[in-house]
C-alpha cells in the first residue's frame, strides 16, 4: 500500500485485517482506488487483486450513477448476492470518492453483520485518512 505515508498505510492495513478477522465467513477484503488499482488486499489470491479491485470500483461507479439518475441520494453500498457468497462494496468518505472497500463473504455470512462491520471499517479508514491529510497540511502550511 504505497498511496499514503507509511504510518497511514499501517493503520489502514490494521483496520482491514481487523475487519477480515472479525469473522462471519469473510473471505477477502480489498481497499482499491476508484480507478480499480488495489491499495491493500487480504484474503483471496494476490494474482486476482487487480481484477477484483477493478470490478469493485466499477460496481461503485455504476451504483453512484444509478442512484444519481434515479434521484435516490448518495450511494451507501452496492450488494451482490450469489449462490455461494455475498459481495458488499462501499465508498470511503474523506477520500474524495477516490477509494472503495469491498468485502467478499461466504454464503453462510450474515448480511447485517457484514454491513455493520464494513461500515465501521469504512468510518475508521475515513478518520485515518483525514488525520493523515490534516497532518500533511500542517507540515506543508
Amino acid at each position: 500500500m504505497n498511496h499514503f505515508a507509511p504510518a497511514i498505510n499501517r493503520l489502514c492495513e490494521h483496520e482491514i485485517e481487523s475487519l477480515r478477522s472479525a469473522g462471519d465467513d469473510l473471505q477477502a477484503v480489498i481497499l482499491a482506488t476508484s480507478d480499480g488499482q488495489p491499495v491493500y488486499c487480504c484474503g483471496g489470491g494476490s494474482d486476482t487483486a487487480g481484477k477484483f479491485g477493478a470490478m469493485c470500483a466499477s460496481l461503485a461507479a455504476l451504483g453512484e450513477t444509478v442512484m444519481r439518475e434515479l434521484e435516490a441520494g448518495a450511494l451507501n453500498h452496492v450488494l451482490l448476492e450469489g449462490v455461494d457468497g455475498k459481495l458488499v462494496v462501499l465508498k470511503v468518505p474523506q477520500a474524495g470518492g477516490a477509494l472503495v472497500l469491498a468485502v467478499l463473504a461466504g454464503k453462510q455470512a450474515r448480511l447485517g453483520m457484514i454491513l455493520g462491520q464494513a461500515g465501521i471499517c469504512v468510518g475508521r479508514l475515513a478518520e485515518i485518512i483525514a488525520a493523515g491529510d490534516d497532518a500533511g497540511r500542517r507540515r506543508l502550511g
